[in-house]
């Protein structure tokens, strides 16, 4: 969790199509790299009923 007025090293990008997305974030060790495809509202779902969400 980033707190207001904390600093969080990150870089956040697209393809020039602006169909897949890359995001590296950085902490305390190695830097973690996402890689993923941008989707529109109505394809997001939800394969869990959120009994065990906190």
């Amino acid at each position: 969790m980033v707190s207001f007025g904390e600093r969080y090293r990150y870089i956040d990008g697209s393809s020039p199509d602006g169909k897949h997305s890359l995001g590296i974030e950085y902490d305390a060790g190695p830097g973690a790299v996402f890689l993923g495809d941008w989707l529109a509202h109505g394809e997001l779902t939800l394969d869990d009923e959120g009994e065990d969400w906190t």
